[in-house]
């Protein structure tokens, strides 16, 4: 009886294991399918993200990111958690970017909260702080 457990156990692990690098694989292609920034953006030259990932009280700032994206590179501006048990969670910003694209604006900055999952009955829920800096072609 103990040893089926564990193969139940071991067979859901796999699964999940499974699941979770399809997901991976799905985002990898949306990136490489999406439009150049030079496409999507034509009068943008480049955009930098800043990112602020924070933790608990104890730890208020994990990880501090900047992600650039050149004219050549994919318009795909999702960023990804930075909880590991985080599932088809991350941070998409491209509603700021065209919104401050739209209005003409240099820079913008925000909140966000993870939309993925911590596990089977809970959500992630992970805060990042983000300054948004685009550059236009002169």
């Amino acid at each position: 009886m103990v040893e089926m457990v564990g193969k139940e156990k071991m067979a859901r692990r796999q699964n999940y294991v499974k699941q979770k690098h399809a997901k991976e694989l799905e985002r990898t292609e949306s990136r490489l399918v999406a439009a150049l920034v030079s496409e999507q953006f034509p009068k943008v030259s480049g955009i930098s993200i800043r990112v602020v990932y924070h933790g608990s009280p104890s730890n208020p700032v994990l990880m501090v990111r900047t992600v650039n994206f050149f004219s050549s590179s994919h318009a795909y501006f999702h960023i990804q958690c930075i909880k590991k048990d985080c599932d088809n969670g991350g941070f998409d910003l491209t509603q700021e970017i065209m919104k401050l694209i739209r209005n003409k604006k240099k820079s913008g900055k925000g909140k966000m909260v993870c939309c993925g999952g911590g596990g089977p009955l809970t959500s992630c829920q992970a805060p990042i702080s983000y300054e948004i800096a685009l550059r236009y072609h002169k």
